[in-house]
């Protein structure tokens, strides 16, 4: 399994353009292409190559419909998939992500996403309530750092500096 892992991953890598990589993931048996790592994988390589969005999200969605089934690892590396997409989202992953939230409010990452997500559209309040809550409990230190950088960013926009300065404080905090 493993070594199927690693081949399918170095035919992902191999892809040096969108249109390679579509075909790479093409070749790939349904099982493989079913198997989480590679997935986000390939969505993240594709967003490396400056492909479709929208495509990288379909890559994406069987992984996400195993959310419950994933580790914090895969669960991470989901988020950060998505989150590089975030601002061309479409209604029905906004919706997908607020249904995962609301049945699992206390998820981190998933308050995270979602405060990400409203970021992009630019529900401030909501923003800074769903990422305040999400920096206190993510434990991946990118997205921890992520998150106060936006609460920070927030600040600025409200005219607290103060409030910034300490944000930024925790971003940069190891």
């Amino acid at each position: 399994q493993s070594i199927l892992r690693g081949l399918a991953m170095d035919l992902l890598d191999g892809a040096h353009d969108t249109a390679q990589l579509r075909r790479a993931w093409d070749s790939l048996e349904p099982t493989e292409r079913a198997i989480p790592e590679l997935a986000i994988h390939a969505a993240q390589r594709l967003s490396l190559l400056g492909g479709d969005v929208a495509l990288a999200r379909a890559w994406l969605l069987p992984v996400w419909e195993q959310w419950g089934q994933l580790g914090d690892l895969a669960r991470g590396r989901l988020v950060r998939a998505l989150e590089s997409g975030l601002s061309q989202i479409d209604g029905a992953w906004l919706a997908r992500i607020e249904a995962a939230h609301q049945a699992q409010p206390r998820d981190a990452l998933l308050q995270y996403l979602a405060g990400m997500a409203c970021l992009q559209r630019q529900l401030w309040g909501k923003a800074q309530q769903m990422l305040a809550q999400a920096a206190q409990g993510l434990q991946d230190t990118g997205l921890h750092r992520n998150a106060w950088r936006a609460l920070a960013e927030l600040a600025e926009r409200r005219g607290e500096p103060e409030a910034a300065q300490q944000a930024y404080r925790r971003a940069a905090a190891p």
